[in-house]
C-alpha cells in the first residue's frame, strides 16, 4: 500500500490562474528532475488532458484500464 503521508504535494486553490500555475509549477520539478502527477479540470477536448504523470497524458489504453478499475470498484460496493 501506498503510504499517502509520504507524497510531497502541491495543492493550489482560487478562483483564478490555477490550471496556469499548476503547469508551470509542474514544469519547473520536471526540469529539475522531480516525477510529477498534475490534474487539472475542466478537459478542453478529451478528458485524458486532466491527467498528466511527468508530463504526457495518459495512452487510451491506460486511463481506460484505471477508469473501469475504479468503476467496477466502486459498483460492488455495498456503500454506493
Amino acid at each position: 500500500d501506498l503510504d499517502v503521508s509520504k507524497l510531497s504535494v502541491v495543492h493550489v486553490a482560487g478562483t483564478k490562474g490555477k490550471g496556469s500555475t499548476c503547469t508551470m509549477v509542474e514544469s519547473i520539478l520536471r526540469s529539475r528532475g522531480y516525477r510529477t502527477a498534475l490534474y487539472t479540470s475542466p478537459h478542453l477536448i478529451d478528458v485524458r488532458e486532466r491527467i498528466r504523470i511527468d508530463g504526457e497524458m495518459l495512452s487510451i489504453e491506460d486511463f481506460n484500464k484505471h477508469f473501469w478499475h475504479v468503476h467496477d470498484t466502486l459498483s460492488a460496493s455495498e456503500n454506493v
